[in-house]
């Protein structure tokens, strides 16, 4: 007969395929299952722990059939108390977060600080930057999709939709705004009469093969936030129609056939004698021919890998990038082509038409940023990198870096004339990336922080809004 006195788990010690280390104390029935202290370290889903615990139970007999059933009555309570960073998903179908994990953010900043480099022209393969963040929206948004369409549609979309323009538009639109005074009052920048309608539309993506265009470091690197946008529009209805099988085929299609695509794309705009370099930039910037880099971010969140030894996947889709850049890279090198050698055989994005690389290129550094997101959601602990303070805060306002990056570049260009590969440009380099980073925070505490405040307020229960608010993922 199991007594009503406290009874304790002191500690629960074991090495499996997971390592689940606790201190937990269970109460009487009345009482329930309380918890006093959580000591958790994790390298595999938390769904693992409950078989594992209950053969530990089961051995100690003193507990006995009645101590298991009261366990398994207490678990559905337990993971209100394990640490967020450590919690299987906070909130399930109707509340639309998933789990809070640093490393994510992270990888976010590494995205951002290759984009930076890049622009600086320090890292010419900086670009792949971009890459990183359509897959990690691939991921992300599908994660927080897949728990919330069991929702009525009205209620997911309003939702969703809620959330993400009170994410994405105060600080674009605001940017924009202030660069509409300035023409106003100014004329310049002259670009922006030209193309106002289409960034604040989010199509100016569709914009670089128009004979009009022209560079403008104040919002050129908008086409990548278009291109966002544009998924933004579409992936959550496609998603809540198409059954779970369906929509594994669906992804795994889309992989297959957008190197396809940009086969037909780039024939067709040949055909129609557009200069090369502006069909790898359209290529680069056209929504459709980005289709594998969301793809590959929403079938991690989909297939939900569950290997061993995820570093390995890791390391092998990355030595296979490589290696086949390399060769590009002796390629080009042997045909005389100017190609820095920080590019790594991958260099801008205008020049991807030589010996196809438009064609394998862009999937294969989507898989890489794919198969870091599963180490990272498996907590590999070869990652350990990505849950620096430092990266993760940089991840945390990387959206204001990369709205203000660029212009903030084009001021110090104006100001200053200097040499990125000198003293006098390293120099300068520091200080333009204090600023950004200056710029940015300002951004996030003062501004963007009270509308994403305000992602909880509707469309949702109480509760529901509550959980949310623990692990909000920006």
């Amino acid at each position: 007969m199991l007594s009503a006195s406290l009874f304790t788990y002191h500690r629960l010690r074991f090495t499996a395929k997971t390592r689940f280390v606790g201190t937990l104390q269970l109460h009487d029935r009345r009482q329930g299952f309380t918890k006093l202290q959580d000591e958790i370290a994790i390298y595999q889903d938390c769904k693992v722990r409950l078989p594992v615990l209950k053969p530990c139970l089961r051995e100690r007999s003193s507990f006995g059939t009645k101590a298991i059933i009261l366990f398994r009555s207490a678990w559905a309570s337990l993971s209100a108390y394990i640490p967020e960073t450590y919690s299987d998903t906070t909130e399930s179908a109707a509340g639309g977060n998933i789990r809070y994990i640093p490393a994510l953010d992270g990888l976010r900043g590494i995205a951002i600080l290759l984009v930076i480099l890049f622009h600086f022209e320090y890292i010419a393969f900086g670009w792949i930057g971009v890459q990183i963040f359509f897959v990690l929206s691939g991921y992300l948004i599908t994660q927080i999709l897949l728990r919330s369409r069991q929702a009525p549609l009205n209620i997911y979309l309003k939702r969703f939709y809620w959330r993400r323009a009170l994410r994405i538009f105060p600080i674009y639109f605001g940017y924009l705004l202030l660069i509409t005074l300035c023409f106003l009052f100014s004329g310049k920048p002259t670009l922006f009469k030209d193309n106002y309608l289409y960034l604040y539309s989010y199509t100016y993506n569709f914009t670089r093969l128009l004979p009009s265009w022209r560079h403008s470091p104040l919002f050129t690197h908008f086409w990548s936030l278009s291109v966002e946008e544009q998924f933004y529009l579409v992936w959550p209805i496609i998603l809540y129609c198409i059954p779970g099988r369906a929509l594994e085929k669906l992804v795994v299609a889309a992989i297959a056939i957008s190197p396809i695509f940009r086969v037909i794309y780039v024939e067709t705009l040949k055909y129609w004698n557009v200069p090369d370099f502006a069909i790898a930039d359209s290529v680069y910037w056209f929504t459709l021919c980005q289709l594998d880099a969301f793809a590959c971010g929403a079938g991690v969140a989909l297939f939900q890998f569950r290997m061993k030894r995820s570093w390995l996947l890791f390391y092998a889709v990355c030595g296979l990038t490589l290696m086949l850049g390399l060769i590009n890279f002796v390629m080009l090198y042997l045909e005389k082509r100017a190609i820095p050698i920080t590019s790594l055989g991958y260099p801008h994005p205008g020049t991807m038409l030589a010996h196809a690389q438009y064609i394998w290129g862009y999937t294969l550094l989507n898989f890489c940023a794919a198969a870091c997101i599963v180490c990272v959601v498996r907590n590999d602990p070869k990652f350990g990198l990505l849950r620096r303070e430092f990266l993760v805060r940089v991840g945390k306002i990387s959206y204001g870096m990369y709205i203000f990056h660029f212009p903030i570049k084009a001021l110090f260009d104006a100001m200053i004339s200097y040499e990125p590969m000198t003293l006098k440009g390293l120099f300068v380099f520091l200080i333009y990336f204090a600023a950004v980073i200056s710029v940015a925070w300002v951004s996030f505490t003062y501004f963007e922080s009270y509308f994403i405040g305000l992602k909880n307020t509707r469309f949702g229960t109480p509760v529901q809004r509550e959980l949310s608010a623990r692990t909000e993922i920006s």
